[in-house]
């Protein structure tokens, strides 16, 4: 139930971006970090990018939910919870290492994300 529940909610809001896509930052209808605030190209393909993983990892859960409820997993939720939380935490670590990514190639990068550990 409860990868059903997240996957329509990833599902909404990647179509609601889909229809009304941010044109400009803001805490709730946008993605924003430091790396997608750099320029109007990056904020732009930030939308895009995250846009795409909603959608994706919204219909991966929306159909490991129905398989979950026809082979009635239900009693592992809180590992199911974990795996949702995983999946987000993933969609967010991608989106930004395509953003590192495109502002390496186009030579805006912050000086602080160019430096090597």
């Amino acid at each position: 139930m409860v990868y059903l529940i997240c996957g329509m909610v990833m599902l909404f809001i990647g179509i609601w971006y889909s229809i009304r896509p941010a044109k400009t930052p803001h805490t709730l209808h946008s993605y924003s970090s430091m790396l997608a605030m750099i320029s109007p190209q990056s904020f732009y393909y930030a939308q895009r990018w995250f846009r795409n993983a909603l959608l994706t990892v919204g219909l991966i859960d929306l159909i490991l939910g129905m398989l979950v409820n026809y082979f009635q997993l239900n009693q592992y939720a809180n590992f199911w919870l974990l795996t949702i939380v995983a999946s987000i935490a993933l969609m967010i670590v991608h989106t930004e290492s395509r953003l590192k990514d495109y502002l390496m190639r186009m030579g805006q990068l912050p000086y602080r994300y160019t430096l090597k550990k």
